[in-house]
């Protein structure tokens, strides 16, 4: 299969290059970093791994967000990636085991879905705050959108290069809300993969 990595990152640390080396070596050979405006104390995680054959790095001279972050990435695999199967968004913090990325790109190829690397936030270890934050979001969307998402902030989603036409349509601000909210059509269809741990 031949998926686009996408990460889009912000005075990343060790963790950037901790992702990106889990990501090779499960043998991903396409992964796309987004430098969105990271200050000059920042810049060697983006060195390091741009130095890898595997890696492209696209600069934001300044900061402009997490959803512009992913609009440009977007835009280059739509005019340079021609072919793929699709792509997969990942955070650079390493909450994303390497193992579970791969398994979402395969759900997406293999039932032609938009895949969600869906968290459980049932467990005694995850943070009140974090649990009622994600309670109250998938309530909002499942009440005014019709979703039942059960992880509405994970930033591990698997989609086809289609949804991406859309998604280049929106104020980058509405990124997130976008890329839930275009699952209601019959256009995208939605799948979860479980997550083997919610950090």
């Amino acid at each position: 299969m031949k998926i686009s990595v996408i990460i889009p990152s912000l005075n990343p640390d060790d963790k950037l290059v901790s992702v990106v080396d889990s990501l090779v070596k499960k043998g991903f050979e396409d992964i796309i970093i987004v430098n969105d405006g990271s200050d000059s104390a920042h810049l060697w995680p983006f060195e390091k791994v741009g130095s890898y054959s595997q890696c492209t790095i696209l600069t934001h001279e300044v900061n402009k967000g997490k959803g512009r972050g992913l609009k440009t990435a977007f835009e280059y695999c739509l005019k340079n990636r021609q072919g793929y199967d699709g792509v997969v968004t990942v955070d650079g913090d390493n909450q994303h085991r390497a193992d579970d990325i791969y398994n979402c790109c395969e759900a997406m190829v293999k039932n032609d879905k938009v895949v969600l690397g869906v968290r459980r936030f049932d467990g005694e270890d995850v943070p009140f705050k974090s649990r009622f934050g994600n309670n109250m979001t998938s309530m909002v969307f499942k009440v005014m959108c019709g979703l039942n998402i059960s992880d509405t902030q994970t930033g591990l989603r698997a989609t086809v290069i289609l949804i991406h036409f859309v998604i280049l349509r929106v104020r980058d601000s509405s990124m997130k809300q976008l890329c839930c909210l275009n699952l209601r059509s019959r256009i995208f269809n939605l799948w979860k993969c479980q997550l083997k741990r919610c950090i």
